[in-house]
């Protein structure tokens, strides 16, 4: 081999070493998380229509009541599928947000039942939420109209709340516990007081 032949191959490895390498694509999603239609909570609450006892229990509401409440909030929460994947249905968003405000558990912990990531699970809740109270603000939150502009008397209002948060030790059968920044586990009661 002569000089540019030797020059030729070493360009060619420095070239080929210096080029980048494909990287392998990660998943967007894990892999049962795109199981949802086989996996999710939903296909138990359809079984649990055939027993209305465990369906209350459930989702704390008679199917009647949960159906109204799915029709009110389907056209504020209904998402379009994507060519990448498919939405989330209101179904499946109204079900999981139920079980929150039943449960008081963790978006990590009802990732596994419902098969939705917990970063999809902290907008959807918050948003089923704003739903429901937009639809049913009308007619479950009625502010008196008697009350006089600038004034500290709210009588025939809903009634006072009295929170009081008690420091616990952690203790795994525990729902509804709020971590703090220090790392302390508290749980907070809420207790309703007679109106004024």
């Amino acid at each position: 081999m002569d000089d540019d032949d030797v020059i030729a191959v070493l360009g060619l490895a420095l070239v080929l070493q210096n080029r980048k390498r494909k990287r392998d694509r990660t998943e967007s999603s894990k892999r049962w998380l795109l199981k949802r239609k086989q996996f999710s909570h939903v296909n138990l609450i359809n079984e649990l229509r055939f027993s209305p006892t465990d369906y209350e229990n459930y989702l704390r509401m008679d199917e009647k009541l949960y159906l109204k409440l799915l029709s009110l909030i389907t056209p504020l929460i209904q998402r379009q599928d994507t060519v990448m994947r498919k939405a989330i249905s209101a179904h499946e968003r109204l079900a999981v947000t139920l079980r929150f405000l039943a449960t008081g558990r963790t978006y990590e912990c009802l990732k596994y039942s419902a098969i939705i990531s917990p970063q999809a699970l902290g907008r959807i809740i918050p948003e089923t939420c704003d739903a429901i109270y937009e639809v049913l603000k009308e007619d479950y939150l009625q502010v008196s109209k008697q009350l006089k502009p600038n004034s500290n008397h709210y009588t025939s209002l809903i009634g006072r709340l009295r929170c009081q948060r008690v420091l616990k030790r952690p203790c795994s059968s525990v729902a509804s516990l709020l971590l703090t920044g220090g790392g302390s586990v508290h749980t907070i009661y809420i207790s309703s007081l007679q109106p004024y």
